[in-house]
């Protein structure tokens, strides 16, 4: 099945920072592992150097008696619930000069040893190039190989052994693989190490001076990827995020371009799939909250002495747009009071002055002290006069 929309051939890690019997797979070919199941199958061993298992996901300790949850261990002697008596330790050091093709015993390992560990502690040329003289028993009519105990042993001649290979080997060249190509496509460049070698072992080299090797040197780069790029997708620079807050996108503009980038080609001529996105979502930052906003104040309503006066107030966004998102309790107010200067002049003219409004509610007017207020003394002027 894919992993994350692609197929990978998995094979068991077991490395670090993992758990030992959850089943982790590393993707061959790349440096990730991932955990595709909690748990491996019971009876998988949690480490290669250790006898314990995985039972239900959870590491259960194993003695060396095969036993689960036993305490029964290997002494040095590789014996099982052992005390380490029925074996020696040998162990030798060697850190003497060889002569020169020379041959020294360090230490003999006996038949049947077990945790036997050779270690060279320091950096040296020394090494072992021997031949050995095999002696075996004979039939004499044909000559196959019969049994030792069909000869005499007083008459076996010892086993020999003589160095081999003694003369130094002659320089050659070393030539490593050739790396990756610099460059798909419009020519490229590779390379590879080139040395100048003598093997002093079976194991172990020298590094010369390359006059030392006598055939011509190997090239170490060359030219590859040679033929012409197909046209590719060229993506100009991202535009600002639009709008200027909240959530928004970024746009930008995707050509099909030669390799050289000096010609411009039909979209269709570039793969499709491989087009680089034109639009993504971006953000620069929170939006500020809708508010309050207020107009100018109109004109007081009463001419003369107090009246009202109103003004728009308007909950809206950032951008201009209407909002019902202000908080109420700061909203500012639409109407206040207003006074206008009365003119003192007495009305000369009583014919002009006259209740207007035929409905009887004067008498009211003048009860609540509204004559005071432009609007009322002129529908009520005669009840309003001298008040």
């Amino acid at each position: 099945m894919p992993f994350r929309g692609k197929y990978y051939n998995w094979k068991p890690y077991t490395g670090g920072g993992v758990k030992p019997c959850a089943l982790n797979c590393l993707a061959e070919g790349y440096n990730f592992y991932t955990e595709r199941a909690p748990a491996v199958i019971d009876g998988t061993q949690c480490n290669a150097d250790s006898l314990d298992i995985c039972i239900n996901g959870e590491c259960k300790h194993v003695g060396c008696d095969n036993i689960l949850g036993s305490d029964a261990k290997e002494d040095r002697c590789r014996v099982c619930g052992g005390d380490g008596s029925t074996c020696e330790a040998i162990e030798g050091f060697f850190n003497d000069s060889l002569p020169r093709g020379g041959y020294m015993e360090v230490i003999q390992i006996p038949r049947g040893s077990v945790h036997i560990e050779i270690r060279e502690v320091a950096m040296s040329k020394n090494y072992i190039g021997v031949q050995r003289q095999e002696v075996v028993c004979k039939r004499l009519d044909d000559n196959s190989i019969v049994q030792n105990n069909y000869c005499d042993p007083d008459s076996k001649p010892p086993e020999n052994q003589r160095a081999c290979n003694t003369e130094p080997c002659p320089p050659e060249w070393f030539i490593g693989d050739w790396s990756e190509c610099s460059k798909t496509c419009d020519g490229g460049m590779r390379s590879r190490t080139v040395l100048c070698i003598r093997k002093i072992g079976p194991s172990e080299e020298e590094t010369l001076d390359s006059t030392n090797c006598l055939t011509h040197r190997p090239i170490e780069k060359e030219h590859c990827n040679n033929q012409s790029c197909p046209p590719q997708w060229v993506a100009l620079d991202w535009s600002e995020c639009t709008p200027k807050c909240g959530p928004g996108f970024k746009h930008r503009i995707v050509l099909c371009k030669s390799s050289d980038l000096l010609k411009t080609f039909p979209a269709a001529q570039c793969q499709e799939e491989s087009k680089p996105p034109v639009r993504i979502r971006c953000s620069l930052g929170r939006c500020p909250p809708p508010r309050w906003v207020t107009g100018d104040w109109g004109q007081c309503s009463a001419q003369c002495g107090l009246g009202q006066q109103m003004r728009t107030v308007q909950c809206l966004s950032y951008t201009g747009q209407a909002s019902s998102e202000c908080p109420e309790t700061l909203r500012p107010p639409s109407m206040q009071q207003c006074e206008s200067k009365c003119d003192s002049s007495p009305i000369s003219n009583t014919d002009e002055c006259k209740d207007v409004n035929k409905v009887a509610y004067c008498p009211l007017v003048l009860k609540f002290k509204f004559c005071s207020r432009a609007y009322f003394r002129q529908m009520c002027c005669k009840t309003c006069q001298g008040h």
